[in-house]
Formats: C-alpha cells, sequence, structure tokens
C-alpha cells in the first residue's frame, strides 16, 4: 500500500490498482471461457444487459452450424466526481478465440468494423495495440470445407456454393484446395473439373476428384496470379454437368487453403 500516512492518521485508505467491481469476478483470468451462442454476440468487460462478459483471456465459442458476428468488447469506464476513466480495454491484451462450432465466426471490433473470420476448429489470437484497432496475424493460412451431397453435386454445374463468405471489408487469396470424394455404386463419368472460384480466379481439380474409386482425393495447388477483391465471396462448382448413373450415396468434402487480407 502507498499511502499508510492516511491509515495512521485515521482517514479512509485508498489503493493504487481499480478493480472492475461491476461483475462477478475482477479482471480477465487464465484459463478457458465456454460460450455457446444463438444470435451474434457482443462481448464486454462488464455486467451489461443483453452482452457476455468476459471472464477468461482464452474463449471457446460454439455457434452450432450457422454462422454467427462475434464483436469484441468496447472500453469499460466509470464516472466519479464528474471523473470519466477507463478501467478496462482491448489495449495490451491478447485475447485468444477457439472455433468450438461447426460454422463461421466472423469477429468485428467495438464499432462492428471486420478483423477476421476463423473457421470451425481454427483459433485467432487477437492483439491490441489500440481499442479501436485489434488485429490479428494475417499472414496465418486458413482452412475451410464444405460438404456435399449427391443432390449439391448434381447441380453444382449450375448452382455454385459458396464455401467462404468473404465480409465487404476483406479479401482472400487461395493456396491449395483438396477434394475427397466417397460414393456406394457406380462413379461419375462426365470429364469436368471440380473448381474454387475467388476474384474472377478458378482453381480446377482433375476430373479424378469426382470419377476415381471412392475414397479418392485429389489436391491442386493455386498456381495463378491472384489479384484479391474486396467482399468476393469464393464458391464451388463443376465447369461440367456430372454425368453417368452414380449410386444414390455420394460425397464430396471440399477443402480450400487461404489466406485472408
Amino acid at each position: 500500500m502507498s499511502k499508510i500516512a492516511q491509515l495512521v492518521a485515521n482517514n479512509r485508505l485508498e489503493h493504487d490498482i481499480k478493480f472492475n467491481n461491476s461483475g462477478p469476478i475482477t479482471g480477465i483470468v487464465d484459463g478457458v471461457q465456454s460460450i455457446t451462442i444463438v444470435a451474434p454476440l457482443t462481448l464486454s468487460f462488464g455486467v451489461e444487459t443483453g452482452k457476455t462478459q468476459i471472464h477468461a483471456a482464452f474463449l471457446a465459442i460454439d455457434s452450432g452450424a450457422t454462422a454467427r458476428v462475434v464483436k469484441l468488447p468496447a472500453a469499460l469506464t466509470v464516472t466519479n466526481n464528474n471523473v470519466t476513466e477507463t478501467v478496462y480495454s482491448l489495449v495490451g491484451r491478447e485475447i485468444k478465440i477457439f472455433n468450438a462450432g461447426t460454422a463461421s465466426l466472423k469477429i468485428e471490433n467495438s464499432a462492428g468494423g471486420h478483423i477476421t473470420t476463423i473457421w470451425a476448429g481454427q483459433i485467432a489470437t487477437v492483439l491490441s495495440p489500440s481499442q479501436s484497432l485489434p488485429t490479428v496475424n494475417s499472414g496465418a493460412l486458413k482452412k475451410s470445407s464444405v460438404t456435399l451431397n449427391k443432390t449439391q453435386i448434381d447441380s453444382l454445374h449450375s448452382t455454385a456454393i459458396v464455401i467462404v463468405d468473404v465480409p465487404a471489408t476483406a479479401a482472400v487469396v487461395v493456396s491449395h484446395v483438396k477434394s475427397t470424394h466417397t460414393r456406394a455404386g457406380s462413379a461419375y463419368t462426365f470429364t469436368g473439373t471440380v473448381q474454387i472460384n475467388v476474384s474472377g480466379i478458378t482453381v480446377a481439380l482433375p476430373s479424378a476428384a469426382l470419377t476415381g474409386a471412392s475414397g479418392t482425393s485429389a489436391v491442386q495447388s493455386a498456381v495463378q496470379s491472384q489479384v484479391p477483391v474486396l467482399g468476393a465471396n469464393m464458391t464451388v462448382d463443376l465447369s461440367g454437368a456430372a454425368g453417368g448413373s452414380p449410386g444414390a450415396t455420394q460425397q464430396l468434402v471440399v477443402e480450400v487453403y487461404y489466406y485472408e487480407v
């Protein structure tokens, strides 16, 4: 304690450490805080209606199979004697967010600006040099995947499926693509390719992606030059209609490894 003189003089003792007394605990501690959500999530440092208070520096957030937005907390302030002080903020903090669900989590700053997208089973570390500019390592390789059934495969030539929903303020650059086709019964006989499309650039997988033996995997690097375009979604489709008389049980898993910029 730095003010022992006040104690000796029978005065009220004041300490130099400010605590957050607006919640059940004071401060953010080590450990994992698990959060399950069914709607967009807004985090907070204090107890606020409609928001979820942060208790730990590692958050495991599960939104089930529905993509959700997670908004980082605004600074917590208190006003005493007409003087407003910041009790807690993101400044200097490191918060890890793990996506415990099966759909994407779009992370935003407290003002609603996009920061990054976290896919199922992935972790992002949010670093905050300032309250308004939290950031993550944009050089990290990300993975997104989609699982298609026979009905979806059959219609891919005419109906592309979005595999990465890119926010208006972000862009993606594809590194490589992998597909795995499993089936019961006959294979497809078409000669087209499974394609990933983003920003006008196509990354195509060989026809064996759908015509090979059950369990066949195909991998293709994105060797083409790519110019990132803001807000350009990544889609998967077929260059030719799926042919043949394949069995009713078909599954195509498409995995895309990419960078978000």
